[in-house]
């Protein structure tokens, strides 16, 4: 199995049990330290030791991720806030976790059982109490993907920035110069 998939350690009942990538826990420490910094996305990776600890091919899944997840935080946020109770009182890690899973769901096209298996993982390795919240709001993800992003991009503009992750005011102008 590669660097994007879950590597099975036991099977309980229709319940994947994985092991977390290490891709995606490298990920997951740059975007907190990029959140607690406000450094630049590609400083954040070049100062990473881990990240130079891993593999090449788990090197440029951690890559691709951290620089998805912060072209389109707008975007992952919206999603997550939509299937969230109470978004505004989330853990930031968490919140950094869901957004990896749900990147990888929404624009990278991951199989849906991985990417929801790995963003359990993924916060299960720091808050076990929270990986139900996760479960739930990453398969609500899935199901939602088909209608992403909410709209016609041919005539919506907020539905064009999101497909893109543009802010609007870009996807307004791009529409307005076609």
């Amino acid at each position: 199995m590669g660097c994007g998939a879950a590597r099975a350690r036991g099977q309980l009942g229709d319940a994947l049990v994985t092991e977390l990538s290490p891709a995606r826990r490298v990920a997951l420490d740059i975007l907190l330290d990029l959140e607690e910094s406000g450094a630049y996305a590609r400083d954040g990776l070049d100062a990473s030791p881990e990240l130079r600890e891993l593999s090449r091919r788990d090197a440029g899944l951690a890559t691709r991720l951290v620089l998805g997840v912060v072209a389109t935080y707008g975007c992952l946020d919206e999603l997550i806030d939509t299937y969230c109770e109470k978004p505004g009182r989330m853990n930031a890690r968490i919140r950094e976790a869901l957004r990896i899973a749900a990147f990888e769901i929404v624009y990278l096209g991951t199989e849906p059982r991985a990417a929801v298996s790995q963003g359990v993982e993924l916060v299960r390795s720091f808050a076990m109490s929270a990986s139900g919240l996760a479960n739930a709001v990453l398969r609500k993800i899935v199901l939602m993907r088909q209608a992403f992003p909410f709209g016609d991009p041919m005539r919506d503009p907020e539905a064009l920035a999101r497909l893109h992750a543009f802010p609007l005011w870009l996807a307004k102008r791009l529409i307005a110069d076609l």
